[in-house]
């Protein structure tokens, strides 16, 4: 229920979020926008220390939601103005290698995580959390204290209070305006919508057919996971090394196309009468595939997106993509809980879904050679 209402409240503040954050973050600079969402974020979870002790019971959800809604939009502010402020960071150069960095660091916390938690939560209560939580946040906004962003001479202009669009709604349109132009950047929103909400069933369905259908215990939910998140760390390093080494048609359709035959293989594992040590290994190496492949496709739109459009638009274009990869995500929940609930066995669910995944890129994938062919005028600069 915890992991589900975050998965609906982000989503679905990105959407309510979606035309301020892209304004605000091609209006002002962004390191200042950045110091009042870590800021806010910080006091926040100062807040929910003091008062959670407050409520019982159900009425604990209160707080919990309360501070989900607001490290949500706090999310949405750091994420779209990380985006745009990379070019104030490093040069396009290193666009790349930087975020294969950044996706390294995350995979590695990931791999980290759920370790260190189960040991601190089975020595410590929960308030704690809260305390670890507010010393990190902490640290990241000194962190952000002692990083220099260069603001070019020529964009000052985007920084001024409504020189740059008269609306709110103006701005959100030239961002649209925007990303119709691009014809990548639409194939890469209609492929992205229906495969993140075919991916929810990862994140539901799986620990339900171990735990509940196949009866293996929490242990191999850990192990499928961290194979996930060390495949999401090797395609980090992998990246930041060999990334000039492949075309931008390679890096895009050849994992969209691998990603299908990831769940149907699986499915099939989660089928198949293999004992516990089987369905470890045999799941744990999928499970590292799915990592490796899902990386390679955030790092390529990422790098995509930062050295291709325009820093004054950066902000929108990018509130814009996020938003909509990920606002099926409720709908994914509410679907697959519900069809995982009256499945004899999930391992179907995945076999169908990477059958529908793959078709699905097949049928979309003239659209997005069309968009590759059109991004010559984008050329990295």
């Amino acid at each position: 229920m915890s992991f589900g209402i975050d998965m609906m409240i982000t989503p679905i503040v990105g959407i309510f979020c979606l035309i301020p954050v892209g304004n605000i973050v091609d209006r002002y600079r962004h390191k200042t926008i950045l110091n009042w969402s870590i800021s806010i974020r910080l006091v926040t979870l100062v807040i929910f220390a003091a008062t959670s002790s407050f409520f019982n019971g159900r009425g604990k959800l209160f707080p919990v939601i309360l501070y989900l809604i607001i490290n949500a939009i706090s999310v949405n502010f750091n994420n779209a103005a990380y985006t745009a402020s990379v070019h104030e960071l490093v040069n396009n150069g290193k666009i790349s290698r930087l975020s294969s960095l950044v996706q390294g660091a995350s995979s590695l916390a990931l791999i980290l995580s759920p370790a260190l938690g189960a040991a601190l939560y089975s020595a410590t209560n929960f308030t704690i959390f809260i305390y670890v939580e507010i010393t990190a946040t902490g640290l990241s906004f000194l962190i952000l204290q002692t990083m220099h962003f260069h603001y070019k001479t020529l964009d000052k202009q985007t920084y001024t209070s409504s020189q740059s669009f008269k609306s709110q709604m103006a701005g959100f349109k030239q961002g649209l305006a925007y990303v119709q132009g691009r014809l990548l950047l639409v194939g890469i929103i209609l492929v992205a919508v229906v495969v993140n909400f075919l991916f929810t069933a990862l994140s539901i369905g799986l620990p339900f057919i171990l735990k509940n259908q196949l009866d293996l215990g929490n242990t191999i939910v850990g192990y499928l996971n961290s194979a996930f998140s060390f495949g999401m760390l090797a395609a980090s390093l992998l990246m930041g090394f060999f990334s000039k080494n492949y075309n931008l048609k390679t890096k895009l359709l050849v994992p969209l196309l691998l990603l299908g035959f990831e769940f149907g293989i699986l499915g099939l594992g989660l089928l198949a009468p293999f004992t516990v040590k089987g369905v470890g290994v045999i799941g744990s190496l999928v499970m590292f595939c799915i990592g490796v492949t899902i990386t390679i496709l955030n790092i390529t739109c990422n790098v995509r997106l930062q050295t291709t459009v325009p820093t004054k638009l950066l902000g929108r274009v990018s509130s814009l993509l996020m938003v909509a990869n990920t606002a099926v995500n409720p709908l994914g929940v509410l679907f697959f809980t519900f069809i995982f609930q009256n499945s004899g066995n999930g391992g179907f669910v995945f076999i169908i879904n990477g059958t529908v995944m793959l078709f699905y890129t097949m049928i979309m994938t003239p659209l997005v050679m069309k968009g590759i062919k059109n991004e010559e005028k984008y050329a990295e600069k």
